[in-house]
């Protein structure tokens, strides 16, 4: 079985004389894209196309970079607060 790859950033194509965007999550092939497999090589070594899915959602603006930061600090947003909120219970029984 072939293995997948996903475009990691819009890919802009001629096809047919009219241009064509990819966009960045879709599945990709060197095939679909109308390229030779050392132009697909290429794009995989570049960055430009990975064997894993986009981690973020389609209509995420940022990088993978960003989503994964976002993600996190949404993570620990509530855990921050809740200690927070535990010291300063801490230092009122104190009083």
């Amino acid at each position: 079985m072939a293995k997948a790859y996903y475009a990691w950033s819009p890919i802009s194509l001629t096809v047919d004389d009219k241009p064509k965007v990819i966009a960045r999550g879709a599945k990709v092939t060197a095939s679909g894209l109308g390229i030779s497999d050392d132009e697909f090589q290429a794009m995989i070594q570049a960055g430009s196309v990975r064997p894993a899915q986009f981690p973020a959602p389609d209509d995420y603006e940022g990088s993978a970079l960003d989503w994964h930061r976002d993600q996190l600090v949404a993570a620990s947003t509530p855990l921050e607060e809740a200690e927070a909120n535990a010291e300063v219970e801490e230092i009122e029984s104190v009083k």
